[in-house]
């Protein structure tokens, strides 16, 4: 008996991708049936899945196998997996309706680095550099008022130049990802095209109501099958026996096929 679920497997991006179609509601169960097994129970599907999953082996999936001894009918599909770190996600769609199973490995963790301090060694204290810097001393024979610098080794903050490290510590590395299609920071959810009340012209909805709205005839299309069927009319036969109704019905018809139709009417009258 053909089935009317039917499957493939791909390789779609990074992912080995596995989809079943051909139900409306899907009653399905996933599960891990170890380290590196994956157990899919599936309503049957036909010959041509069957033959593809058997054969498929990539990275991610080294071999799938199908039994079809499952509970109430079903069919047990195992993915042995090639890595302990393959994980799987299970989704369903609509129009057209799908069961789609992805394998994937996840993205390795980012390890954040912190810069530490070194260490001094005991018994040594730290010391610290002065700078050296030769300052020209005040002349002492400045007319009028003099002024006298509070801190003669600070210098302008002008000369100080501000840079940011290429890794900063604490910061997320890689790029932006899941951001797909038309998107605008400024109005993520496109208020401004919707329609607001006093935008509307209540003159306008009054007009509106006073309108007088023909419906479109339908239009009438031709039926392609009439004219074989006129053409082929089907004729009917009665079984002659003895009951009354027999009886009543042939006599009708020896009238009809004799062209007799007063006789006819007054005869389905009586």
């Amino acid at each position: 008996m053909a089935s009317d679920v039917s499957g493939h497997v791909s390789r779609v991006g990074d992912a080995t991708h596995v989809e079943f179609r051909g139900k409306d509601q899907w009653n399905y169960e996933l599960e891990k049936s170890g380290k590196q097994k994956v157990r899919l129970v599936v309503p049957p599907f036909d010959v041509p899945t069957e033959a593809v999953m058997k054969t498929w082996s990539d990275s991610l999936v080294s071999g799938i196998s199908v039994d079809k001894n499952g509970k109430d009918g079903k069919y047990i599909v195992t993915f042995d997996l090639a890595s302990d770190k393959v994980e799987s996600f299970d989704y369903l769609t609509d129009e057209p309706s799908r069961l789609i199973v992805d394998f994937y490995l996840p993205e390795p963790a980012i390890e954040k680095k912190v810069e530490q301090a070194p260490k001094t060694p005991k018994g040594k204290k730290r010391t610290t550099a002065k700078r050296s810097s030769k300052k020209s001393q005040p002349s002492s024979a400045v007319k009028g008022d003099t002024y006298t610098k509070r801190n003669a080794d600070r210098d302008p903050a002008g000369s100080e130049l501000l840079g940011v490290s290429e890794n900063p510590i604490g910061s997320r590395a890689g790029g932006i990802y899941g951001l797909t299609g038309v998107f605008d920071g400024n109005d993520p959810r496109y208020t401004r095209f919707q329609v607001k009340d006093f935008e509307i012209k209540e003159d306008a909805i009054i007009a509106s109501k006073q309108n007088i709205y023909i419906r479109f005839p339908m239009l009438d299309m031709p039926a392609s099958e009439l004219p074989n069927l006129v053409e082929n009319s089907p004729e009917y036969a009665i079984r002659p026996n003895d009951e009354e109704e027999n009886k009543q019905a042939r006599f009708l018809l020896t009238l009809f096929m004799k062209n007799r139709p007063a006789a006819f009417l007054k005869t389905y009258d009586f």
